[in-house]
Formats: C-alpha cells, sequence, structure tokens
C-alpha cells in the first residue's frame, strides 16, 4: 500500500468517525460502526491506523485544535503588527471566526458538533488531550483581554472567558448543523431555526460575546429586610 493509500485510508476513517461521533455520542459508536460506514472490511484497521478508539478521538480533537490554533496565532501575529491598539472586538472576533468552516466549507463539516459534544460528554478525554496542546493563540488571547480589562477580577474575567467559548462553541455547533440540512423542515425542529443560517448570525455572536465582558460588575444589594426574631 502507498503512502497516499494509507493516508487517504487515514483520512476516511477520522472523517467517518468524528460525524459518527458528533452524531451519537463516543460511547455509542463502536469500531464496527466506523468500518461498516468507511466501506472497511479489514476489522483490524483503527488498531492499525490508530491503536484504539480513544487514540483515535485524541487524534480527532488535536486536528482541529491544531488548524484553530495555527489560525488565532497568524491573525494575532497581524494584530499586533499592525501598529494601532488591539480592541476587544477585534479579539472576539478572532477567537471566533478562527473556529469557522475547518474544512473550507460551509456545508457538511462536523468540528464544531465534535467539540461541542467531547466537552459535554466527555469532559476528562477533552481536557487531558488539550491540557499541554494547541492552545498558544488562545493563551495569548487571554493575555490580550487580561490587558484590555485590568480593573474585572482574574477570577471573575475567567468565568466570562468560559461563558463566553460555551457561547461560541454551541452556536457554532447549532450553526453547522443547520447549514448542513437547510431545509425548512429541518430548520423548523432546531431551535432558533433560521436564525443559524442568518448572514447576520456572526456578527450578532461576535456582539453577543463582546457584552459578556462589556458590563462591570454589579456590586450585591445590601439586604435592609428587618431579621425576624425566631422564638
Amino acid at each position: 500500500m502507498t503512502k497516499r493509500q494509507v493516508d487517504s485510508t487515514r483520512d476516511r476513517l477520522k472523517n467517518v468517525a468524528r460525524r459518527l461521533f458528533c452524531e451519537r455520542g463516543v460511547e455509542a459508536v463502536s469500531i464496527r460502526d466506523i468500518l461498516t460506514a468507511a466501506g472497511q472490511r479489514n476489522i483490524g484497521a483503527i488498531g492499525y491506523y490508530f491503536q484504539s478508539k480513544d487514540a483515535l478521538v485524541r487524534e480527532l480533537l488535536l486536528d482541529g485544535a491544531r488548524i484553530v490554533d495555527q489560525r488565532r496565532i497568524y491573525a494575532l501575529d497581524l494584530l499586533e503588527r499592525r501598529g494601532r491598539p488591539i480592541t476587544l472586538h477585534d479579539l472576539i472576533a478572532l477567537i471566533v471566526r478562527s473556529a469557522i468552516d475547518l474544512e473550507g466549507s460551509h456545508g457538511g463539516e462536523t468540528w464544531a458538533r465534535f467539540f461541542c459534544m467531547l466537552q459535554r460528554e466527555n469532559v476528562d478525554v477533552f481536557m487531558e488531550a488539550m491540557s499541554n496542546h494547541q492552545d498558544l493563540g488562545f493563551r495569548r488571547c487571554v493575555g490580550h483581554l487580561r490587558q484590555l480589562l485590568p480593573n474585572l477580577p482574574r477570577e471573575d474575567l475567567n468565568e466570562r472567558i468560559i461563558f463566553m467559548m460555551i457561547a461560541i462553541v454551541a452556536s457554532l455547533s447549532f450553526r453547522e448543523a443547520a447549514l448542513e440540512q437547510a431545509d425548512t423542515a429541518h430548520l423548523n425542529k432546531i431551535y432558533g431555526g433560521r436564525i443559524w443560517i442568518s448572514e447576520s448570525l456572526i456578527d450578532n455572536l461576535i456582539a453577543s460575546c463582546e457584552g459578556i465582558f462589556s458590563r462591570p460588575l454589579a456590586k450585591p444589594a445590601i439586604d435592609t429586610t428587618p431579621a425576624i426574631a425566631i422564638p
């Protein structure tokens, strides 16, 4: 088997597996399911190419993370060299747009749904695989956020970053599913319907994420209700 054939088989198995995982969840998909969907008769193919299903999941996760990280690093380099201050809008737009259309098309993608599924159902696997890999661009974005928002306590900023990333991944996951089957009947089954294929969706998502950071932390109201004595 030539290197091109090996690479083609690996890519086929990975694409099929990613789609099955994002549709059913990792635990519900067997190695046999992947092989059948990929038209692969060799029952040892997963072991040959990836060693195990867990290793396949990690490789898929790092494949996507690597693409996003490279995009963020490249975009940040451009922003930092342009000679004017980086704004909150710049950073959030960069974070969002770097995670869109990882396969270079608007249909048939599964990356956002795969990431969303792993974060929701296999958080230990997700965190272990990502702990020391492919997040330099995101860390640089966080550094800029800290400089832009010096008055926001670190713990509160960290919470808002988490809220932002949940919103981005979930929204892009809905968008991905809607773009794949954009007929009216299907869209009616998706929460929010046609907004997920709206041309303004990405701009509104970016603006919404800006809002997460723009409002200062409200001070808790002082409770002036008289204490009630308990006999």
